[in-house]
């Protein structure tokens, strides 16, 4: 899964699978360096800009990543986990500090969003 924050430079992508794990990404810097490794075939992405711990929620929920979303403010990520509850886990991306947990809905959850009021 996938979110732009609102400055639409970073990003975040989600991964499904037993151990996901979530990152948030400048893709203007990313695009820099895939061009630079492309010239040069070497180097490691300086575009990370943060990985959130998934373990502080995983221990208690499992399953992968359904969705993830930026708040409108940029300040904040939201995480949904594919697992029976439907987790929903609130972060603050740039500290990579879980913030708040709670269970979902039973149904599967096939996006997320935040109200910007």
């Amino acid at each position: 899964c996938l979110a732009l924050h609102p400055n639409g430079r970073v990003a975040a992508s989600g991964q499904g699978g037993a151990h996901p794990r979530v990152f948030v990404w400048d893709s203007e810097r990313l695009a820099a360096r895939a061009a630079e490794q492309t010239r040069t075939g070497a180097g490691r992405s300086l575009a990370l800009l943060s990985e959130l711990d998934l373990s502080l929620v995983m221990s208690r929920s499992g399953g992968g990543l359904d969705a993830v979303a930026f708040s409108s403010c940029g300040r904040l990520l939201v995480t949904v986990f594919n697992n029976p509850c439907h987790s929903v886990a609130v972060w603050d991306w740039k500290e990579a500090l879980l913030l708040a947990e709670s269970t979902g809905d039973l149904k599967p959850s096939l996006a997320a969003a935040c109200n910007p009021f």
